[in-house]
């Protein structure tokens, strides 16, 4: 079905801009085709959950002693 379409006149389904212009645009991307900058974003978001999911357990692990 993407495959079918130009890469060029992919837009993001986040934001709608056109794919093309960034290279972490992600075309194939599972949801539908992302920008270099929604995915980015989007990795930032998940660094973030992590630290402060790791946070979490560090802090957990010191009031348990």
């Amino acid at each position: 079905m993407l495959e079918d379409v130009p890469y060029d006149q992919l837009l993001c389904t986040l934001c709608s801009r056109p794919l093309g212009e960034n290279v972490d645009d992600q075309p194939y991307w599972p949801s539908g085709p992302m920008c270099g900058d929604c995915y980015q974003a989007r990795e930032m978001d998940n660094d973030i959950w992590m630290a402060e999911l790791n946070a979490d357990e560090e802090a957990g692990d010191d009031s348990e002693l």
